[in-house]
């Protein structure tokens, strides 16, 4: 009932805000004559299924770039954005290398930790990976090395990345489909350009558990711990969840009971605003309740976090479980109203002429209470076979733009034509020298009316790859108040009176010292984010004769020096008043003895 009274409290809302938000397939205009083929010696599934794309700045001029693949034996295509509004073919990115290959689930991710990102590419059928890296000059270069030799595997259908073990260096989780792969899941990267399979060490191989037939994973910490957890969509069968113990073992999820019966594709996001990570899923919606062959038809599964990793599932509560037989899918605000839509491919050519034609579909958020599907007035009406998708700003104006990979058809561009008000912030995220695409990371924005966060990701919503940055929708907002960035490591940069409607790139702030950590010390500070006095606390398993706390600034320069504490055997206890020493911004809380560092804690002071 609570769900009907928003449709009916919202509707004329909708109505009128739909309006707002229209699409134009401008793919031709923008060099993107491009057709999705196969030949006819090529296995069925081979094009029924595959194709993909991956959005990133190749060459570091503020601009998204795109790859995508375009079926059986054709190479991929890498388009460079020549911030016009049109692309031009990197027609010598494969260079000399030629290679027979259905590519798919392509993904751009960090492989040497330099300035650029490069481009790994799965294969749905009989082919191994590829890694292409990127040369900084608009080529890139196959690796053929010998420490690459351990990826020589086949049947890569997605791929996902992520710095499981907070190492700085991006690892790689593969899914294979209908193939009887027991292992070849979890890839550590080793720092060196090598990479190690780590399934057993994780406790990922489980002869007992079914690990076949993953289509979109995507690593994100759904229980707040700050650890990536793996959140894998399964076809034939029920979905997973694995819990990352501290980057040492992967533990299946037991609080949770999933529902769906084909997973399909798959996009993590906090729709609703309340400071933790959602799940939707597409799966098959049969409207005529009749399933046909081995699928199930229940519709799509949105399992709402409770802010500690348990779900609820809500699809059709929320008016999002029909999307026919979805694939790709992706929470992106598309009216910059500050809420979250959802967009969805869907299509399959065979069994049931019902999903021959279908549309793509686009679900308005109504405040992140319910959502409308205003699919036919946004003009988005892809009824090729759509799979994969990416969403990206290609134009920089500020509004995000969809790409489509499409089966047996041409690939699509559909172009925002927002015509409302509503104002914007797209964050790029670095980190020095490692973790530089600041996998991990956290974006909160707080304005007047909202509060919104973001986690930066590397993964796939299926095959395909939205860009590894923070976009946000700010309504009517003409300010942030503030905007937190919580790095994976957990440390603490912050921002106040932010300018709307910019991109901003934002680089962690370093603290150098050269003390010598001592470990086995747990610490605590509160209030943080704090406009008033603030407590630190320091429980140790080491005695420590001559306790020292430094209050240090950003740019590590000493601010303070507390040497009054209260101590209880192996417990300090300091208080300190930040004002009028502190203006607002981030610090840091370092614990010292005898010159040695202990510890240390990053706060925020307001």
């Amino acid at each position: 009932m609570k769900y009907i009274l928003w449709t009916i409290i919202f509707l004329y809302g909708h109505i009128a805000n739909s309006q707002d938000l229209s699409f134009t397939n401008v793919s031709e205009e923008a060099g993107l004559d491009y057709t999705h083929s196969f030949s006819i010696t090529a296995p069925p599934m081979t094009f029924i299924i595959g194709g993909g794309s991956a959005t990133g700045d190749i060459d570091n001029d503020g601009y998204l770039d795109l790859f995508f693949t375009l079926g059986d034996e054709q190479n991929g295509v890498m388009m460079h954005n020549n911030g016009d509004g049109t692309f031009s073919e990197l027609e010598d990115f494969v260079g000399n290398n030629t290679f027979p290959f259905y590519g798919s689930g392509p993904l751009f991710f960090d492989y040497n930790q330099d300035e650029y990102i490069d481009l790994i590419i799965g294969s749905h059928f009989g082919k191994p990976p590829i890694i292409f890296v990127n040369n900084s000059d608009l080529t890139f270069t196959k690796i053929e090395r010998p420490e690459f030799e351990a990826l020589n595997f086949e049947n890569t259908f997605t791929i996902t990345s992520m710095d499981y073990n907070m190492d700085g260096y991006q690892d790689l989780f593969m899914s294979h489909w209908l193939e009887n792969f027991e292992e070849n899941h979890f890839w550590k990267n080793n720092g060196d350009g090598s990479f190690s399979n780590v399934d057993s060490l994780l406790g990922f191989y489980n002869p007992f558990i079914n690990l076949e037939n993953f289509h979109a994973t995507n690593f994100s910490d759904i229980n707040g711990d700050d650890w990536p957890d793996l959140l894998a969509a399964s076809d034939f069968g029920t979905s997973q969840i694995w819990i990352n113990k501290e980057g040492k073992k992967f533990e299946l999820d037991t609080l949770n009971t999933l529902s769906d019966e084909n997973g399909m594709g798959a996009t993590v996001a906090d729709f609703d605003n309340d400071g933790d990570m959602d799940w939707y899923m597409t799966n098959i919606y049969d409207d005529d309740g009749v399933s046909e062959g081995n699928w199930g038809i229940t519709g799509n599964k949105l399992y709402v976090n409770d802010g500690n990793g348990v779900f609820t599932e809500e699809a059709e509560l929320r008016g999002v479980q029909n999307s026919d037989w979805g694939w790709g899918t992706s929470f992106s605000d598309f009216d910059n109203d500050g809420y979250l839509d959802l967009i969805a491919t869907n299509g399959w050519p065979y069994n049931n002429n019902q999903f021959i034609r279908d549309h793509t579909r686009v679900f308005l958020s109504q405040e992140s209470e319910y959502f409308v599907d205003i699919t036919e007035t946004t003009g988005l009406l892809d009824s090729l076979q759509g799979r994969g998708l990416s969403v990206f700003d290609y134009d920089l104006d500020g509004d995000l733009d969809v790409f489509i990979t499409n089966i047996n058809g041409a690939v699509s561009l559909w172009r925002n034509d927002l015509s409302n008000d509503n104002n914007y912030l797209t964050i790029t995220l670095t980190e020095p020298e490692i973790n530089r695409m600041a996998l991990g990371a956290k974006v909160t924005a707080y304005t007047e009316n909202q509060t919104q966060l973001r986690e930066i990701r590397c993964g796939s919503n299926y095959t395909s790859q939205d860009p590894m940055n923070a976009h946000f929708g700010l309504g009517s907002a003409d300010i942030i108040d503030s905007l937190i960035v919580k790095w994976q490591d957990g440390s603490v940069q912050s921002y106040y009176d932010v300018d709307v409607n910019q991109k901003l790139d934002i680089t962690k702030l370093i603290v150098s010292t050269n003390y010598l950590e001592i470990k086995h010390t747990e610490a605590t500070l509160y209030p943080n984010p704090s406009s008033s006095d603030i407590n630190i606390d320091f429980e140790s398993t080491l005695f420590l004769s001559n306790p020292i706390c430094e209050i240090i600034n950003a740019n590590g320069q000493l601010i303070d020096r507390l040497t009054e504490s209260l101590r209880d055997d192996k417990n300090l206890s300091f208080s300190y008043s930040p004002y009028p020493k502190l203006s607002s911004g981030t610090y840091f809380a370092l614990l010292t003895n005898e010159g040695n560092k202990v510890v240390s804690l990053s706060f925020v002071i307001h």
